[in-house]
């Protein structure tokens, strides 16, 4: 897991560099340093930090404009910011708890207990951030339990619509063929339309499926190497594949065919998305110790990353729901909705991140 990040600003180097030892000495993260509060602003805007400690007296933009300013911007609002000053005042204290503050800590004061509440405030920040990751998967996975009892409704009803459909183009091709003794060019393209129909409501019913499927023990880099063999065949000349696997990885716990279908449908988008520039697919795997609840556990992780075109803010908020899409006339938006659900069946996660023109990464972790 990556360190917690923590800004420290105050105008005086001395203090900075005091701050800088003590928490670098108590705790295990990464500290940043600035002496300004137009300079704390740019850092706060580039970094996610889990913590801003803040003194309020300072040259040009005082600690209570900075809090401010913070609070107000969607991307740094929720970052937890600690008033360290040497005013001691109760208005100074209730001013900083209005604008935003979580806590205030007057100079002089002891060491320890300003470590103690930084701990007390990085580790309050893990537990909302793990709580919101947990809201926002409840309520997906109730969505998905309200789309699956849908879709299983819509595939028997349509299962039942469509075999009489079938029936009744078939007695027709056989009336045109009695009268006119050859097959017409329209009924192949029938052919073609039914058999792309019923691979979509077989999509449909196997992501309707709420029972597990058997698991089977498998060594994740040898279903990659078998699905890139198939998935090759279909690869522009513009696009190139590179990977980074470990060796000896423990073997994860999933269908083969599941699995086979969630690296298609990540592959596929990767291409997609790179299809009209000089695209880098980039795969690698690794073994990682992650926190899972309140223990800590290995897992297995995958990463495949792409140059493309990337994923814009809005659409990222959408990329799990069942029917969304972005490809226009293709696709019916299942695909990372399917991989979502099955990886969740299985104990596993899916992340991804992406920016617009900077191309996307998505990591899939196995619980083992």
């Amino acid at each position: 897991m990556s360190k917690a990040k923590i800004l420290v600003v105050d105008d005086e180097k001395e203090m900075l560099e005091m701050l800088r030892k003590l928490i670098k000495t108590k705790v295990d993260v990464d500290c940043f340093l600035c002496s300004s509060g137009k300079e704390a602003l740019e850092y706060a805007t580039s970094v996610d930090f889990d913590l801003v400690v803040l003194d309020i007296q300072m040259p040009g933009m005082d600690g209570y404009e900075v809090c401010r300013i913070l609070k107000n911007s969607e991307k740094t609002k929720n970052i937890p910011v600690l008033f360290l000053t040497a005013r001691t005042d109760t208005l100074s204290k209730i001013k900083a708890f209005e604008i935003g503050a979580v806590d205030y800590i007057s100079k002089p004061f002891p060491p320890e207990e300003a470590i103690a509440r930084i701990h007390v405030h990085l580790r309050l920040k893990q537990s909302q951030e793990e709580n919101l990751r947990c809201k926002e998967a409840l309520y997906q996975l109730r969505y998905l339990d309200i789309v699956n009892s849908m879709v299983q409704g819509f595939s028997h009803n349509f299962n039942n619509l469509f075999t009489i459909l079938c029936n009744q183009i078939g007695l027709l091709e056989r009336i045109y063929l009695e009268r006119q003794q050859e097959k017409h060019p329209i009924f192949e393209g029938i052919s073609q339309t039914i058999e792309r129909i019923v691979n979509l409501i077989g999509k449909l019913e196997s992501f309707a499926i709420n029972k597990r499927n058997d698991c089977e023990l498998l060594d994740l880099s040898l279903v990659l190497e078998k699905t890139l063999e198939s998935f090759s065949s279909s690869l522009p000349a513009n696009i190139e594949i590179h990977k980074c696997l470990e060796k000896d990885l423990p073997k994860v716990q999933m269908p083969f065919s599941l699995l086979h279908q969630i690296l298609c449908i990540l592959l596929t988008n990767a291409k997609e998305s790179v299809e009209d520039t000089r695209g880098i697919l980039t795969i690698q795997s690794w073994k990682e110790k992650a926190k899972q609840e309140n223990q800590e556990k290995e897992r297995v992780c995958l990463k495949i990353q792409d140059n493309g075109k990337g994923i814009s803010e809005e659409n990222k908020k959408h990329l799990f729901e069942p029917f969304f899409t972005t490809k226009n006339t293709v696709g019916v938006g299942l695909g990372l909705c399917m991989a979502y659900t099955m990886m969740k069946k299985y104990n596993g996660d899916i992340q991804i991140e992406s920016e617009e023109n900077k191309g996307t990464i998505v990591k899939l972790y196995f619980s083992i």
